[in-house]
């Protein structure tokens, strides 16, 4: 079964930005898909399997950028 959070995310800047978060975060085997808005700040994560929220926004914060689920 298939899941989605929204993560709201601070200080992207450029689409470098968005695709060094989506290479991060499409590193976890739990991740199926990670569409971030760049204008919003919003990451839609859809998921195959369970994943706490807060492995997601640790993994971006690690990055350099706020994260925190909407």
């Amino acid at each position: 079964m298939e899941k989605q959070i929204l993560i709201k995310i601070d200080g992207l800047h450029c689409d470098h930005c968005v695709k060094r978060v989506q290479t991060s975060l499409k590193a976890f085997k739990e991740i199926k898909k990670v569409n971030i808005d760049l204008e919003s700040g919003k990451a839609l994560i859809t998921l195959k399997k369970d994943l706490d929220h807060e492995v997601i926004c640790k993994a971006i914060c690690d990055l350099g950028y706020t994260a925190e689920k909407v």
